[in-house]
């Protein structure tokens, strides 16, 4: 298992602005689920306003690797113009290889 970890701080200026995100970010999730084979994700807010952390969990670093170059659908694309709009900053916190799971 190959997982990866974000935190994304989202511009709070924006009106509804948790709800929008919470709504693209599941969809992009969806979207890498479906046609990329990502595994469970998981997105948690944190104690600071308008920043979040996403967990996603991938078969391996390859599938992870490979579904950057999948050709995304129209819809996708439309999701990824909204996340444009409403993220101040994404970093990478992690990204590795499961160990241990229990």
């Amino acid at each position: 298992m190959y997982c990866v970890a974000y935190l994304f701080s989202v511009k709070t200026d924006i009106p509804d602005f948790e709800n929008r995100f919470k709504e693209c970010w599941t969809a992009i999730s969806k979207y890498f689920q479906d046609e990329a084979g990502c595994g469970a994700t998981h997105l948690t807010r944190t104690h600071e306003e308008g920043v979040f952390c996403a967990y996603a969990q991938w078969p391996s670093m390859e599938l992870y690797t490979a579904s950057r170059e999948n050709p995304p659908r129209q819809d996708f694309m439309a999701y990824q113009m909204e996340w444009a709009e409403l993220i101040e900053h994404t970093e990478l916190v992690f990204e590795g290889e499961t160990i241990v799971e229990i």
